[in-house]
């Protein structure tokens, strides 16, 4: 979220969840935080229920100029399995194509706001939306004849990208990347892996590697690192070449 409104206003931002590995599923803002937002002109975050604590803050702000944008509120939602999200995927910004409508969600919602910096805004946007298409064609090219089109990941934060470019996302630990699969869980996908010939299992950076390799392990499996984007990378990439990395990797996982 904090890149694409960087690409719509080319100003810094600033971001509320710390870039350390916070689990976005659970962190809620500090005292120093709630101030900030007092003093903000504009409230950003993703919605489809990743923030639980935002409602909660919003009405207990005195800040009644507050612009407030709900980045995925264009994006058409996928189901998160009855999970405590309301339903709902709440990892909204996973493929090219669900990133780009974030950007536009986010863009048109500061340029209404905005009308003195809307035409710089405009271009900004027209620009970054181009390089989401192009990304997008990318994607489209390099995944739609890979043979294995079955990802396990440590952490379903890819339901998006799977389903907009045709693979099958299977989770070990579920929606949130803490959680531990139990035993029964793990011998169902020690099953799937070998029944379907899996060659690789993805799991996230910042999050410990322990149950992906057991299971890799268990099943003689390759692991490889796939970015969630919901951080910076240690290079500090932004999220577009974050997302060319991730397609290099998928490639490389899925094509053997």
């Amino acid at each position: 979220i904090t890149d694409l409104t960087q690409k719509v206003t080319g100003e810094s931002v600033t971001q509320l969840l710390p870039d350390s590995g916070a689990n976005a599923h659970t962190w809620e803002p500090t005292p120093q935080d709630i101030f900030l937002l007092e003093e903000a002109d504009v409230f950003i975050y993703n919605g489809a229920g990743m923030e639980e604590w935002v409602e909660d803050v919003l009405d207990s702000l005195g800040n009644e100029e507050l612009l407030v944008i709900e980045a995925s509120k264009d994006v058409a939602k996928i189901d998160g399995h009855g999970h405590a999200h309301a339903g709902v995927d709440p990892h909204t910004w996973s493929s090219p194509k669900t990133a780009k409508t974030q950007l536009e969600t986010i863009g048109q919602a500061l340029m209404s706001g905005f009308e003195d910096k809307a035409d710089d805004y405009k271009k900004n946007i027209e620009k970054t939306v181009t390089l989401f298409e192009e990304l997008d064609k990318e994607y489209e090219t390099a995944l739609k004849d890979l043979p294995n089109r079955i990802l396990v990941v440590q952490h379903e934060a890819y339901g998006y990208l799977t389903h907009d470019y045709g693979l099958q996302q299977i989770g070990i630990e579920g929606l949130v990347p803490t959680s531990e699969p139990d035993p029964a869980r793990m011998v169902d996908i020690i099953k799937l892996v070998k029944e379907y010939d899996v060659k690789t299992i993805f799991f996230e950076e910042n999050v410990s590697d322990r149950v992906a390799q057991t299971l890799a392990n268990e099943t003689g499996a390759d692991t490889a690192v796939l970015n969630t984007l919901a951080f910076k990378n240690e290079n500090n990439d932004d999220l577009i070449q974050m997302m060319r990395n991730n397609l290099q990797v998928l490639v490389e996982g899925l094509e053997q």
